[in-house]
């Protein structure tokens, strides 16, 4: 019984130590977040490629288009249908407006 009781707290303090620290993307996510510049508010990827314009408005100018492997540069979201975000494409960055449909949840 005194065996058992050993063995069980054993575990129960190995569970606790494993469950307890950072996760490695933790720590990763952590470190880039305070290499991003100070109007970020996150990072995401698009579910699809799409246009980036000038204004909050379907009929704005194209400033470029991006991929959905592009990491977009949240910057403001208090537009209900366009989200403000930073796309860095070929050496350059690119200030602009896309649709939130097409950003995750």
């Amino acid at each position: 019984m005194k065996s058992l009781l050993i063995l069980y707290s054993v575990l129960f303090i190995l569970l606790l130590t494993g469950c307890g620290g950072k996760s490695t993307d933790d720590q990763a996510n952590t470190t880039n977040r305070k290499e991003l510049p100070a109007d970020v508010i996150s990072i995401t990827k698009p579910l699809i490629g799409g246009q980036l314009y000038d204004e909050a408005s379907f009929e704005g100018a194209t400033i470029t288009s991006f991929e959905s492997s592009q990491d977009l540069q949240v910057i403001d979201t208090s537009d209900v249908i366009f989200t403000k975000v930073r796309v860095k494409k070929e050496e350059k960055e690119y200030v602009g407006f896309i649709p939130k449909a097409i950003l995750p949840e």
